[in-house]
């Protein structure tokens, strides 16, 4: 397991069981479940659970109403979201990497290891192989580089001129 977070509607945690490829309930009494993903199958499919795929999935974060959790799938360079009903979805980036800002699947990443959802509307994404730091907006998926400048380094300065080498937790 590498990412856990808190659903304090449930009173349980999901974790991100990154070696099994699937994303697992523990509920308050202990008992753990697999919502999403087949243990030990890799790949990237967006579909119900249990038939959505991931690809080494690193970190799991609730928005503010615990209506969806979001998840880092670094192996498939991807941001997705699963709903309470355990749909899942591709919310931005793809299985194409790249350093790209704009909305949804037509944004880019590399090895996105680690997200928070904010107490607005923003979700803050490490993405480690860019060596920078990325918002999504909630509502329309747009993606924007925060801070980084894309090119692994050791810079102090203003957001878009500081250098990160391979940031891996936010």
């Amino acid at each position: 397991p590498s990412g856990i977070t808190f659903n304090a509607i449930t009173g349980g945690f999901f974790v991100a069981d990154r070696l099994n490829h699937c994303i697992r309930q523990m509920a308050s009494t202990g008992d753990v479940t697999t919502i999403a993903g087949v243990p030990g199958a890799a790949g990237y499919v967006d579909a119900p659970a249990p038939g959505a795929r991931f690809n080494y999935p690193a970190d799991v974060a609730f928005d503010k109403n615990y209506a969806y959790l979001y998840i880092a799938d670094p192996g498939n360079h991807c941001i997705r979201r699963l709903d309470a009903q355990f749909n899942v979805i591709t919310f931005a980036g793809s299985i194409a990497t790249g350093n790209v800002n704009g909305a949804g699947t037509g944004s880019r990443f590399v090895n996105p290891t680690s997200l928070i959802c904010d107490s607005s509307l923003r979700i803050l994404v490490i993405d480690s192989s860019n060596h920078n730091i990325r918002s999504i907006e909630r509502l329309g998926a747009m993606v924007s580089t925060l801070s980084g400048v894309g090119i692994a380094g050791l810079t102090n300065g203003i957001a878009s001129g500081a250098q990160f080498r391979k940031p891996s937790e936010i």
